[in-house]
């Protein structure tokens, strides 16, 4: 199998806030419009309003999703 950065586990070394989305979390969960999402080295951390997110991820950089 041919791997390339897609598909090989090492998580990638980025931390971000992907804010102003809309997150469809699951099946039986509520979409989040407006949503954000706290990403630290390459995983999702957190996720739930802009608001709160920024609020208790200050130290990241944010990417608008808008």
């Amino acid at each position: 199998m041919v791997q390339n950065s897609l598909t090989t586990s090492k998580p990638i070394d980025q931390s971000f806030i992907l804010s102003n989305a809309t997150i469809v979390q699951g099946a039986h969960l509520p979409i989040l419009s407006e949503g954000s999402l706290a990403v630290e080295n390459g995983k999702i951390i957190d996720l739930g309003s802009t608001q709160n997110i920024s609020k208790l991820y200050p130290h990241l950089p944010v990417i608008d999703a808008k």
